[in-house]
């Protein structure tokens, strides 16, 4: 058996077992920058968007054996004036894929309305409708290609979830605050979702594997604001059957030289994730463009040993503004 078989069957056992209706498996994806994606953080935030923008996010978790995990969102905002207040439309598009085994497909429609509670603060909620495609294929060693204690590569294997494919909707809603200083940046926000009402059936077996509710919750409060240098603890908890966990860290500001333009600043971000990960991001912001890459260090003995970095990429960049 050669070492690339070795491979492909040690990846198929792994993938399958992953696969096994387990719930706590059955994850959304789980942005580290997840102020940067409204959609997966909460439905109600995309009422914060004042501008015509297009977003994409892409995530790779390296683990052990070689293979990526990899997630990318491709995001359009659109928001429309009502009155005083503000309604934003907007729709996203996932990819997500385990290896080259487990690929998820799908769309999302979100609905917010930004309700200004007075020229400096904010109320936002938000309604979320997605429909995905969950599908195992590929060509992987798995046991059943081990007859009578040797490897039999012609075997055909008869894996439950192989070939397999789950179609499944999901639905998500939730309350976002926010609150801003004299001169229109964040002060402080505070938000709430709820994730997976639907709890939708993913199972790609003949037994029932619900995604559960995910219950979200984030905050952040801006402490010291200098002429030039910011600083914002932020945290989020996200609540979910077999995975809880909370970052709680902070996002430094600093304003850079006003260019034609308008303003400019660049922002570091430092974060613990109960998880055992630390997460470091950096960020350039102007009015049209935003640009951030973060990435995840393994802190624990456990994740160190099973799994790589994990690298992130967000790109926006605004379209139309509010004033045009």
């Amino acid at each position: 058996m050669s070492m690339r078989s070795v491979k492909k069957y040690i990846t198929g056992v792994i993938l399958t077992g992953l696969l096994l209706p387990q719930v706590a498996w059955a994850q959304e994806p789980n942005f580290s920058m997840y102020h940067y994606t409204p959609f997966f953080t909460n439905p109600a935030s995309v009422g914060m968007v004042e501008d015509v923008r297009l977003s994409l996010n892409y995530r790779n978790q390296a683990v052990e054996l070689g293979e990526n995990f990899r997630t990318s969102s491709l995001s359009g905002f659109f928001p429309l004036a009502v009155g005083n207040h503000r309604l934003v439309l907007s729709a996203s598009f996932l990819n997500d894929q385990l290896s080259d085994f487990v690929t998820t497909n799908g769309g999302l429609l979100n609905v917010a309305y930004a309700i200004n509670l007075s020229p400096r603060s904010a109320l936002s909620l938000g309604l979320q409708g997605g429909f995905f495609r969950r599908d195992v294929e590929g060509d992987f060693t798995t046991d059943d290609q081990f007859v009578d204690g040797a490897f039999d590569p012609n075997a055909v294997s008869g894996d439950a979830v192989l070939n397999r494919s789950a179609n499944y909707p999901t639905l998500s809603g939730g309350l976002h605050y926010t609150l801003k200083d004299e001169q229109g940046r964040p002060l402080a926000f505070l938000g709430g979702a709820l994730y997976n009402a639907l709890q939708p059936d993913i199972s790609l077996t003949e037994q029932e594997d619900e995604l559960p509710l995910s219950l979200r919750t984030t905050a952040g409060y801006r402490v010291y604001q200098g002429m030039k240098f910011s600083i914002m603890p932020t945290m989020r908890w996200v609540g979910q059957t077999g995975n809880n966990f909370v970052n709680i860290g902070s996002r430094f500001g600093y304003e850079l030289p006003n260019t034609a333009n308008g303003t400019q600043h660049v922002e570091l971000g430092v974060w613990y994730n109960t998880n055992e990960l630390g997460v470091f991001s950096l960020a350039y912001e102007r009015s049209n463009l935003l640009v951030a890459a973060s990435f995840d260090v393994p802190l624990g003995d456990e994740l160190n040993t099973g799994q790589g970095g994990i690298f992130e990429l967000a790109l926006s960049l605004r379209l139309k503004s509010k004033k045009d």
